[in-house]
């Protein structure tokens, strides 16, 4: 069973490792790359995994998703994280929506806005649903160090449940501000990329 830290605004206990979907979820239904992917996610919850992050820009992950979900029963094991990347309050709002129905479900645990895309406007859309108990948590992502200034000014700005971050052996570039502003504002921390897309591995490799 996977160790579990506390989501901090609430005290939810969220396994530590999760599962991806940039590039490897944009697979077409029966096919044996499909039945891969559906294991994969059966060795997570199997394993005491729960989360699984995906965004409308991951190709058809999103869509993916959903319908594996459904079709294994599984909704219910799932911590479902997704993100809006738009720019002004109809695209997103669409986008939002749209996410809802390629993922099958009427409640998302996490929604995200992706890359710190037109952020005011999308966070004021954001808590309104979930004042509405659409969705659970709130969070704000960017992968590029080069941002991580803009990113900080958002945390301290919207103070998010959760933020996104690229953080790994060979990245640790968040250490200097934008974990301590998390650890002082009760923020989650959700960190992408822990094994640079696989080079550590490879540079380990043998």
């Amino acid at each position: 069973m996977l160790f579990r830290s506390a989501i901090p605004k609430t005290g939810e206990m969220l396994p530590v490792v999760g599962i991806g979907t940039s590039r490897v979820f944009d697979v077409e239904d029966g096919t044996a790359e499909w039945r891969e992917r559906r294991g994969v996610l059966q060795n997570l919850f199997d394993g005491g995994g729960t989360l699984v992050d995906t965004a409308p820009s991951y190709q058809d992950a999103e869509n993916v998703i959903g319908k594996l979900l459904t079709q294994m029963g599984a909704r219910n094991r799932a911590f479902v994280a997704t993100k809006v990347w738009a720019d002004g309050r109809k695209e997103g709002r669409q986008q939002i929506e749209n996410s809802f129905k390629r993922l099958r479900t009427d409640k998302i645990d996490l929604f995200q806005i992706h890359n710190l895309s037109d952020t005011d406007t999308q966070m004021g859309i954001l808590r309104g649903l979930k004042k509405e108990g659409r969705i659970r948590y709130i969070g704000i992502t960017h992968y590029r160090e080069e941002y991580n200034t803009e990113l900080a000014a958002a945390l301290r700005k919207h103070k998010p449940d959760f933020v996104q971050l690229e953080y790994s052996l060979n990245q640790t570039t968040a250490e200097s501000e934008l974990l301590p502003i998390a650890k002082d504002l009760g923020i989650a921390v959700l960190v992408n990329r822990p094994f640079g897309r696989g080079r550590l591995f490879r540079k380990t490799g043998g």
